[in-house]
């Protein structure tokens, strides 16, 4: 259940992060949002690694960001 709740975490937290990014259309307004996402979600995924009985939420998280940057990457790759 951990895993299922990081991974929607992480899966949602990146999205939103790139649209709000999105909203001034400004490309160095996306990467700077991107990289604090990025930092964010990857410290709590690393902290709840880090406790045994939270390491489930910790790995969904990884999964929830590496899934939402393949997305993410299709979108704007696949869009230009």
């Amino acid at each position: 259940m951990q895993v299922f709740g990081g991974f929607i975490g992480g899966l949602l937290l990146t999205c939103i992060a790139v649209y709000e990014s999105m909203l001034d259309h400004n490309g160095r307004q996306i990467l700077i949002g991107f990289c604090i996402m990025a930092v964010v979600v990857n410290t709590l995924a690393f902290l709840a690694y880090r406790r045994p009985h939270l390491r489930g939420l910790g790995i969904g998280l990884w999964i929830g960001f590496g899934v939402a940057v393949l997305i993410e990457g299709a979108c704007f790759g696949l869009g230009r």
